[in-house]
């Protein structure tokens, strides 16, 4: 009977020697990613001067980092370093270069100029995808939010489309990013006027490839 145990528990080990190095053998292929966004640490990875936050972050105004992005419609389940600037933003209640969306809580009028109020904050931000294949991202990831609550407060409304989609449609803000080229966006946000003068004091833009919550662990990336 021991004899039986003996040979029994020989097979057992041998058999989860030979899964380990099946496994070890498949990572050094390559077929596994052993850096993305569930491994990766969290916490800066200084590099070219840039901070290397794994999923998402909060980036005040002339501040830019790099994100990790998994493009669940590509076939070959990849993951994308997607660099990100927040170069500017400004507020008016006329339409000057981006598309006009429903009305919401607003008011507007025929030419699409808000008329109660509320006022378009238009964040102008840039993206340049520094992986080795195009990609497809979703502009709705830009969140604004103030500086002083971690919290995004206002969620995209339009962009700057050119009138290639519809406001409001389901893959409106799906936008491709050709690799290695720039593309800057005017992403809309529909405020309240009462929030305006702090708006234009602290304003941040949360950048999330992935969904994260907002809370204050983001880290915040100044210029």
């Amino acid at each position: 009977m021991s004899k039986k145990i003996y040979t029994i528990s020989v097979l057992v080990i041998s058999f989860f020697l030979i899964v380990l190095l099946v496994i070890g053998f498949i990572i050094k292929l390559g077929l596994i990613p052993t850096n993305n966004v569930y491994n990766t640490d969290s916490s800066s990875n200084d590099q070219d001067g840039l901070s290397y936050p794994t999923f998402g972050a909060f980036l005040q105004k002339d501040a830019n980092t790099i994100l990790q992005y998994f493009d669940e419609k590509c076939s070959d389940n990849e993951y994308y370093d997607i660099y990100v600037k927040y170069n500017s933003i400004s507020t008016s209640k006329k339409v000057s270069g981006f598309d006009v969306c429903q009305d919401l809580y607003e008011k507007k009028d025929k030419h699409g100029e808000i008329t109660n109020n509320y006022t378009y904050a238009v964040c102008d931000v840039s993206f340049l995808n520094k992986s080795d294949k195009d990609c497809y991202i979703y502009l709705n990831c830009v969140n604004l939010a103030f500086e002083d609550t971690h919290e995004y407060l206002y969620s995209p409304r339009s962009f700057n489309s050119g009138g290639k989609s519809q406001p409001g449609s389901k893959s409106y803000f799906r936008v491709k990013l050709k690799q290695g080229k720039e593309e800057n966006f005017k992403i809309v946000f529909i405020v309240s006027d009462n929030d305006l003068a702090q708006i234009k004091k602290q304003s941040l833009i949360l950048v999330a490839l992935a969904y994260i919550p907002p809370d204050a662990s983001i880290p915040i990336i100044s210029k």
